[in-house]
């Protein structure tokens, strides 16, 4: 099974708070490290740790993916031992944000669909007038 749809269909609680913190943090480095699933850029990751993780973190922390990714896991670790009500609610916003990117992406992998379909079918055409043209 996929780990983002089992992080998907989990449900977030104290009792589980040990798996859900090893989900999170395999969830959350498929989203930081995958340029082309979620950001491509560095700066587009402040958007996502603002709004889903939120955490501000300084500028020099997105200049490289795996010290953000670092930085984000040790406050991850750190926000279960001391306030569990906080990580519960981060968990859940991940889960929240995996939800609206998967219909998102099953949208975009459609329409992507679609234009390869026309485009085979152009190239069929011009295809097929290059025979008559070559006869």
């Amino acid at each position: 099974m996929d780990i983002k749809k089992e992080f998907i269909n989990i449900n977030i609680s104290k009792k589980n708070s040990e798996i859900v913190l090893l989900l999170c943090i395999a969830v959350l480095s498929e989203i930081i490290f995958d340029r082309e699933g979620y950001y491509s850029k560095n700066l587009e990751l402040k958007e996502f740790t603002v709004k889903v993780l939120e955490k501000d973190y300084r500028e020099y922390i997105f200049n490289a993916r795996p010290a953000l990714f670092a930085r984000i896991v040790k406050d991850l670790r750190q926000s279960h031992n001391k306030n569990i009500v906080q990580f519960l609610k981060i968990a859940k916003n991940i889960q929240v944000f995996l939800k609206k990117n998967i219909i998102y992406k099953s949208d975009n992998e459609e329409k992507q669909q679609k234009k390869v379909n026309k485009n085979n079918k152009n190239i069929d055409v011009i295809d097929a007038w290059r025979k008559v043209i070559e006869s």
